[in-house]
């Protein structure tokens, strides 16, 4: 859940020795490609943290007879929240370019 609020956040990391000497038309681009890729891998974990819950959901903890996929659902849903985080950042980079 970090690393969606990560992504809310634009906090991921950067070389930002690099990126500062780089032209900002350059920087905004790599800005939108590291944001498509953080929504490819976003949806990865989605889709492979869905069917790791899925396999282990019949296992149980033994102490606290709860399903071990339960807490596997978690990678899900934080993939999830830095999808729709990285959708809205592009959305919002949109908005301020019409507005330029």
């Amino acid at each position: 859940m970090g690393a969606a609020l990560a992504v809310k956040q634009r906090g991921h990391f950067g070389l930002d020795i690099f990126i500062r000497r780089l032209p900002a038309a350059l920087v905004k681009t790599l800005d939108k490609f590291g944001q498509v890729i953080v929504f490819c891998l976003a949806t990865g974990l989605v889709f492979w943290g869905y069917q790791l819950s899925q396999m282990t959901m019949l296992q149980t903890y033994p102490t606290l007879q709860f399903p071990v996929g339960y807490c596997y659902l978690g990678i899900s849903v934080s993939g999830a929240f830095m999808a729709i985080f990285a959708v809205l950042n592009e959305i919002e980079d949109w908005q301020q370019k019409r507005k330029s």
